[in-house]
């Protein structure tokens, strides 16, 4: 840059000076995804900045880098608010900031109105006890599934079942746990008479109970004539009045 100065005699000076322009300096950068789970959350950063020789990062949790293109994984939920200082040849600089959301995940619980069933009138009550959760996605173990928060499942055949609820929350992030079922052979009752119809006069009824079922069974007589139940295997019964009645042998495992 050159003046000339010149006074009225025409008589003039000049002084010379160097300015420098040095290229401006533009930070940019993009992440992965600016919303993440905490479980395994990594945010990997592209840099963006156009005419910068280096940079200084700030992750927002009191960390930092001067990485190029950084990695980072946060261990705790929250926002965090990441800068990059984008520095140029002279020291020229431009900052930006972005938010980065790490969302937290729900606790996933639930319990069974009982883990043990005879797989005849099986009936599973799952109830959802989750913390933080708002959808629940089951798998019952037997290739069925369901999408109801508090499902009821009924099992076609006798096993052992891994139940598994996945929790998820409004950000999408999940739990999963697991808890085992069991459907138990229902025992099969059945038992014959000596003879079902007998004259009131010495009459007198001999069960015989040839119910089946594995493990040890007991059972339950009703003589359909009010009087006590039995627990005996195979009962005789004699009635105080004559008419017909219905016998019923409960078999229990």
């Amino acid at each position: 840059v050159q003046l000339i100065a010149t006074d009225r005699n025409g008589c003039s000076d000049t002084a010379t000076k160097t300015v420098i322009v040095i290229r401006s300096v533009s930070a940019g950068f993009s992440a992965n995804s600016n919303k993440q789970c905490l479980r395994s959350n990594s945010f990997s950063f592209t840099n963006g900045s156009n005419g910068a020789s280096s940079y200084i990062w700030d992750f927002g949790d009191g960390t930092g880098s001067t990485s190029s293109q950084p990695t980072k994984q946060y261990s705790a939920a929250g926002s965090y608010d990441v800068r990059l200082i984008a520095i140029g040849a002279g020291g020229c600089r431009d900052t930006i900031t972005r938010r980065m959301t790490v969302s937290g995940h729900p606790t996933a619980a639930f319990t069974a109105n009982s883990a043990t069933q005879c797989v005849k009138g099986n009936r599973f009550v799952f109830t959802n006890n989750s913390i933080g959760a708002n959808a629940a996605s089951w798998s019952f173990g037997d290739a069925n599934t369901s999408n109801s928060y508090s499902p009821v499942h009924v099992y076609a055949a006798t096993g052992s079942y891994r139940v598994l609820l996945t929790a998820r929350n409004a950000d999408g992030c999940t739990d999963t746990i697991g808890s085992g079922v069991t459907l138990q052979v229902s025992p099969a009752a059945a038992f014959s008479i000596n003879n079902d119809k007998q004259c009131f006069k010495n009459h007198s009824f001999t069960f015989t109970n040839s119910s089946s079922g594995s493990g040890s069974l007991s059972y339950s007589w009703d003589f359909g004539d009010g009087s006590a139940l039995s627990s005996a295997i195979s009962p005789t019964k004699t009635y105080t009045t004559n008419g017909n009645y219905t016998v019923q042998l409960v078999t229990t495992n």
